[in-house]
């Protein structure tokens, strides 16, 4: 008989390991089935003694050790398994629930994929030996900031010349669509040995292409999206971490782990190279770069070059009736017609003027869409919030309207004529008409816009001046809630001409990345609400999602903003990388925020002395790591209060072996997050 230790592979177990025996000895890394609570879960064996060797500690047990029976299968790399250890240290949440998280469920649960072939069999001791022997115990890391279409090329001859040296490669991207669009540009010419996987695919389909990538005798190329890193390929040489800047990479549910830390460990760990690429690398990649730690496969563009005529209006100010300002003092003349004119160098002088009314759209802005109706050419309307409008408060005493449920704003939309609001936190809806429950008075006010309101706003200009509606699309949580619809709305607007689509940031990846498929023309019509937000991340998202729309647009960009003074404005429309990474890094430097710290943030939900008392007590026992508490930014949620509770330590110093022992350690109603994307 022989005593198995295993790690669960399921959320909600919170034992990192459970013991059973069998009466055959299985091998260590092999995926079998437990008895867990009356059910079967899958289980990795990390563990196998002789019974005999320790009759004396199975006597003394205070439970019965459960019998297993049946064989298992070799599924994953050691390799894999070890680096999601690192990430559960890490993160702070239990191997089994990481696990869970890393190994797409069609995977680890179908009985027709058989044990992985092995052309170079190692046993862990072999994987941590071999790595050793690496100068410094690292694989070689690289970074690559251009623009989309450079990286992309610069992937294809990398992929080629690991096919020519008998390797194959793996490239991660963010999101579904994004992993489509690099199937699809990079598979040309090797397509039978190009394999893309991701959870859109169904579950038949995944185990398919799966197995076929992993059997296959020749150096492949496998697009993916992070779940499906793990796919148990030997020679593998490069891995790609693309668009590395995503936000997508942070899982959404507990366990709460960053899939690019995972997969630059497992890059590590299988002494692959690894490349991090995108437009504009995060300020914590920058500064491991400046560090030393990560080396240029290329030199790193510091100025991205663009192709659009950029516009930046200042919707405080009357609009200039006879010019646009645009980059480099050139400027555009806009003909009585409503055309638009591109001229000589010259120069605009501001004036001193009255604060202008509030408008949708600016004079600008109505001859930039009127002009590609015309001209037949693609626009594409950025808007940041969904809805109508994103706030609304009382006209007479200032209150904000706010959800019953929750302390979160409301936001006003509008269904088959009937105007309501929602709350995009927890999904609350009530009929708009209502009274403020301050002051009693009917005299609600809307603030900000909303997707919706852009979309109306379109319809009343096209009325006013008399020329038929173009078709109009939309993306965003709303009216395209999945991929599927996502993306055949992304189809129809690029195959009509003459056609508008508005959209919120999830719309960003379904823009063309190509010149075939790039918009003619973009404008922001409302960024503004980002700026309210205190997150020390925001003007590196800002900062992304300009740089993303300008490189994916061929003619005219424009943004219309009340903030227009804003650095990080000007810098995007310049293509200025450089100096928003100084910024960037002499603000983060001078107040210790990441990457110059780690953040560990534990969030607490229940009525409020409860948690009041718990947190206090947990402060009291964390007190060596200086913790503060401070409410949410949403404060309830169903009449319970949420606190979080922020432990900030320098870089260097996490994991601390102390401190994660007690974090482990907390209830599992406490929430808690390591680099978390945001304090709020």
């Amino acid at each position: 008989m022989y005593i198995l230790t295993v790690i669960p592979i399921a959320r909600g177990v919170f034992k990192d390991t459970l013991s059973y025996f069998s009466a055959n000895p299985l091998e260590r890394g092999l995926l079998i089935s437990v008895p867990v609570r009356n059910k079967k879960v899958p289980a990795l064996v990390v563990e196998v003694i002789d019974a005999e060797t320790i009759k004396g500690d199975i006597k003394s047990l205070s439970f019965a050790t459960k019998k297993i029976s049946g064989a298992g299968k070799t599924l994953l790399l050691p390799s894999f398994l070890h680096a999601a250890e690192s990430a559960a240290q890490y993160f702070v949440a239990p191997k089994g629930a990481v696990l869970n998280r890393l190994i797409p469920a069609a995977i680890l649960n179908n009985k027709e994929i058989k044990t992985r072939k092995v052309k170079n069999k190692k046993t862990e001791a072999d994987t941590r030996k071999s790595i050793s022997k690496k100068a410094g115990g690292l694989s070689e890391k690289c970074v690559v900031q251009m623009s989309d279409e450079d990286r992309h090329a610069t992937y294809k001859s990398l992929v080629r010349e690991n096919f020519a040296r008998k390797h194959s490669t793996l490239i991660i991207s963010p999101t579904i669509e994004e992993t489509k669009k690099l199937f699809e540009q990079l598979s040309k010419g090797i397509e039978h040995r190009t394999f893309m996987l991701h959870s859109g695919l169904t579950p038949k389909t995944q185990t398919s292409t799966w197995q076929a990538a992993e059997s296959d005798e020749q150096p492949v190329l496998i697009i993916a999206t992070g779940l499906f890193a793990g796919i148990p390929r030997d020679d593998i040489d490069t891995v790609i971490l693309e668009r590395e800047s995503s936000r997508a990479y942070k899982l959404g549910f507990a366990p709460f782990i960053d899939l690019r830390f995972f997969i630059e460990k497992y890059a590590e760990l299988r002494k692959a190279k690894l490349i991090l690429g995108d437009v504009l690398l995060r300020v914590e990649t920058l500064v491991r770069h400046q560090a030393g730690e990560l080396i240029e496969l290329f030199p790193l563009k510091n100025r991205i070059q663009h192709q659009a005529e950029t516009l930046l209006i200042d919707m405080k100010k009357p609009s200039q009736p006879e010019a646009i300002k645009v980059s480099g003092q050139k400027m555009i003349i806009r003909t009585s017609d409503g055309s638009i004119l591109k001229t000589s160098q010259g120069k605009i002088v501001d004036e001193e003027t009255k604060p202008a009314k509030f408008k949708i759209f600016s004079e600008e802005l109505e001859s930039l869409i009127l002009y590609s109706l015309e001209k037949k050419q693609s626009l594409f309307l950025y808007c940041q919030r969904r809805g109508l409008s994103p706030s609304i408060v009382c006209g007479d005493c200032g209150t904000t309207v706010l959800c019953k449920n929750c302390s979160a704003p409301v936001v006003l939309h509008q269904s088959k004529g009937e105007r309501f609001f929602l709350c995009h936190h927890c999904g609350e809806r009530r009929s708009a008409a209502e009274r403020c429950v301050h002051c009693d008075s009917w005299k609600l006010v809307t603030l900000g816009i909303g997707i919706d309101t852009v979309a109306e706003a379109l319809q009343k200009l096209f009325k006013e001046k008399g020329v038929a509606a173009p078709l109009i699309f939309k993306i965003d949580r709303d009216s395209a809630p999945t991929e599927k619809l996502a993306s055949l709305v992304a189809e129809k607007f690029r195959a009509e001409k003459s056609s508008i689509l508005i959209g919120t940031e999830m719309a960003l990846p379904y823009l063309g990345q190509d010149e075939k498929n790039m918009v003619d023309n973009t404008a922001i019509v409302s960024l503004d609400s980002l700026f309210a937000l205190p997150d020390f991340r925001i003007n590196e998202r800002i900062m992304h999602t300009l740089i993303t729309l300008l490189s994916r647009t061929k003619k005219y960009f424009l943004i219309q903003s009340r903030m227009a003074d804003q650095p990080v404005l000007d810098l995007a429309l310049q293509g200025n990388l450089t100096d928003f990474y100084r910024q960037e890094y002499e603000a983060r430097k001078s107040i210790a925020y990441p990457p110059f710290s780690t953040f560990i943030k534990i969030s607490l939900e229940g009525p409020r002395e409860k948690i009041n008392r718990e947190m206090q007590g947990l402060k009291t026992q964390l007190e060596s790591y200086e913790p503060y508490i401070f409410p949410a930014f949403i404060a309830t949620i169903g009449g319970n209060h949420r606190l979080h509770m922020l432990i900030r330590l320098p870089s260097e110093k996490w994991p601390d072996e102390k401190l994660f022992t007690l974090l482990m350690g907390l209830p599992p109603h406490f929430s808690l997050k390591v680099d978390p994307e945001s304090l709020l």
